[in-house]
């Protein structure tokens, strides 16, 4: 009895996991497909029509970083980035040199962008991402938050931005608000602030639904066509994704195949 309880728990527990692994393998297949077959120049616009498009990117508002109001002041602009807030899994005289970090929060930061169009000028809406990856900033209470199980946009299937990034070292270079740095430089493990972003000027691939608000166009995310942001060209975008979506496959394969031996055991342990 205790065998078969046992072993139920463990399967269970396991075919979780193969499960999650299943729906992010759904997810990034649907999203590699749906870029690859939305490919388009956009040179007339077509209200409700799903695109991908690849042109230079332009800011009229830069971004604000996370957990100030200041928005970030650099030539060219920074039109979006990309961050996660990490903390060191030691703590005392060990955290500064310790290599393990883990993620306690990330986030999305946009600014007002557009896209340079062969139509012309054609806004990017990121509100649709609030509700999946988060459009986050950083309070006090996030640097005692549990790790993430998940980077979270850092990895996500919409959020594609891979040029190089910056680690702020957070107690000495006091880029967060004064609280929260002071609430940092209070604790005894160190806490740092890694970045990705995007230039005006710098080539961005788009893909989502297009809309028109007030005779302008706007290209926005719904459940339906979901919007993807990403500095490379759209091929090596849905390459990226099919590999990922290779990868989670496998894992899930292995986790339901682990869970059905285990499975098997425990029936054959108490037949």
């Amino acid at each position: 009895m205790i065998v078969a309880l046992v072993g139920g728990v463990v399967v269970a527990l396991l075919l979780a996991v193969g499960l999650w692994f299943t729906g992010s393998w759904v997810r990034l297949w649907l999203t590699a497909r749906a870029i690859r077959r939305a490919e388009t120049e956009l040179t007339t616009i077509v209200e409700e029509e799903t695109v991908t498009i690849t042109d230079a990117l332009l800011v009229e508002d830069s971004v604000t970083g996370p957990g100030t109001s200041q928005r970030l002041e650099s030539d060219p602009p920074v039109g979006m980035a990309i961050w996660r807030l990490r903390r060191a899994t030691q703590s005392g005289a060990l955290s500064r040199r310790a290599g393990d970090w883990e993620t306690i929060r990330s986030g999305i930061a946009c600014g007002q962008v557009s896209i340079d169009a062969p139509v012309g000028r054609v806004e990017l809406d990121p509100e649709w991402l609030a509700a999946t990856d988060g459009l986050e900033s950083i309070t006090v209470a996030d640097l005692d938050r549990a790790p993430r199980r998940s980077d979270g946009v850092w990895t996500s299937p919409y959020v594609d931005i891979t040029g190089p990034g910056q680690t702020v070292d957070l107690e000495d270079e006091p880029v967060l608000s004064s609280t929260v740095t002071q609430a940092i430089r209070d604790r005894d493990r160190a806490y740092r602030l890694e970045v990705r972003s995007v230039s005006a000027g710098e080539q961005l691939t788009v893909h989502g639904r297009v809309s028109v608000d007030h005779g302008r166009p706007v290209i926005r995310g719904s459940r339906r066509v979901p919007l993807v942001l990403s500095d490379r060209r759209p091929a090596e975008t849905t390459g990226a994704l099919r590999q990922r979506a290779v990868k989670a496959a496998s894992a899930a394969l292995l986790w339901i195949g682990i869970a059905a031996a285990i499975g098997y055991l425990t029936l054959y342990a108490t037949a």
